[in-house]
C-alpha cells in the first residue's frame, strides 16, 4: 500500500466516520493509514512498512497487534491512541538522534511493548525521542515494557518512570530513550585522548 488510506469518512459506505475498517489480513504501509473516526476503533491488523499511521477523528483507536511499521505515529487534538497490553510499537534509530516518534496534541496510552531497533546506530552516545510528551496527553501503564528487537529480554523498571538496559535507559516523563555509556567508558575516552596529546607534545619536541 502506498500513498493515503482513510479509514472513517472516506471508506465509510455511510459517510459518517463511524464504520470503515481494513478487514482481516495483514497491512504493508509505504504511505499514510490515516484513522478518521469518531468512535472507539480496535485496529487489529499487524502494519509493517515504513509509513505513518495518523488518528485524524476524535475516537479512540486501540493497536492490539505486533506492529512493526517504523514511520511516525501522529495524534490529532482529541483523538486518542491506545497501544494495548501485548501489543508492540517499533522504532528504528540512527545515528545523530534520528527515529521515528509518536507525537501530536491528543492522548495515547501504553500498555504494550516498544520494540527498539538499534541495528543502524553506530554512535557511542546519543538521545532518541520516541513519545513527544510535550504536546501529547500520555499514560505508561505498569504493564508497558520495551526490549531490543535483537533481544527477547525486556528492559527493567528502576523506578521513577525509568527502564534500563545496560547502557541505555528510557525515560517516561521525557519520552526519551537515551545511550550512555558507563563512567569507565568515559574515562577509556579521555585517557586515550590524553595519551594521544602526550604522544602529539613529544614529537613536536
Amino acid at each position: 500500500m502506498e500513498g493515503t488510506v482513510e479509514i472513517g469518512l472516506n471508506i465509510a459506505a455511510s459517510g459518517n466516520g463511524l464504520t470503515g475498517s481494513f478487514g482481516s489480513g495483514n497491512v504493508v504501509n509505504h504511505g499514510e493509514i490515516r484513522i478518521n473516526r469518531l468512535n472507539n476503533y480496535t485496529l487489529g491488523n499487524t502494519i509493517s512498512g515504513t509509513g505513518k499511521l495518523t488518528q485524524a477523528g476524535s475516537g479512540i483507536t486501540t493497536l492490539t497487534a505486533a506492529n512493526s511499521y517504523t514511520g511516525d505515529t501522529e495524534i490529532f487534538d482529541g483523538g486518542s491512541i491506545v497501544l494495548a497490553e501485548n501489543a508492540e510499537l517499533r522504532f528504528r534509530l540512527a545515528n545523530n538522534n534520528s527515529s521515528n516518534s509518536v507525537f501530536g496534541a491528543g492522548s495515547a496510552s501504553f500498555f504494550g511493548t516498544f520494540v527498539v531497533d538499534r541495528s543502524a546506530v553506530t554512535d557511542a552516545i546519543g538521545t532518541w525521542n520516541l513519545v513527544n510528551v510535550a504536546t501529547l496527553s500520555e499514560m505508561f501503564s505498569g504493564s508497558f515494557t520495551l526490549r531490543f528487537l535483537d533481544q527477547q529480554a525486556e528492559f527493567e523498571s528502576v523506578g521513577g518512570g525509568q527502564y534500563s538496559s545496560g547502557d541505555w535507559v528510557f525515560d517516561t516523563s521525557t519520552g526519551n530513550l537515551s545511550l550512555i555509556p558507563e563512567p569507565s567508558a568515559f574515562a577509556g575516552f579521555a585517557g586515550l585522548g590524553a595519551l594521544g596529546f602526550a604522544a602529539l607534545r613529544r614529537r613536536r619536541r
